[in-house]
């Protein structure tokens, strides 16, 4: 793997968005998500508090998936997922 997947995967992994991603490794957003669909990474998008995307998340977390699982079908990190979980569970 180069040095610019390895960084690329990294930095998705840890639940970076790949926007931000890409600019901050210097590669076009389209090569970032290119990489990431061939190298099957997260996308990351930003979730605000109550979208669409949040709901999904709570409803399959509550329906007993896994956040690995959640992870791959939303293509969004673990740590962001936990974080949405850890903060509705404060909420309550």
């Amino acid at each position: 793997m180069t040095d610019t997947r390895k960084e690329l995967a990294l930095r998705l992994n840890s639940g970076q968005p790949i926007k931000e991603a890409a600019r901050e490794i210097g590669i076009s957003k389209r090569r970032a998500y290119e990489l990431a669909q061939k190298l099957k990474l997260p996308y990351n998008p930003p979730i605000k508090p109550g979208a669409p995307k949040w709901r999904i998340i709570r409803s399959l977390v509550k329906d007993g998936y896994e956040m690995s699982e959640i992870s791959q079908i939303l293509k969004i990190a673990v740590p962001i997922i936990e974080e949405i979980v850890y903060t509705e569970s404060l909420d309550q």
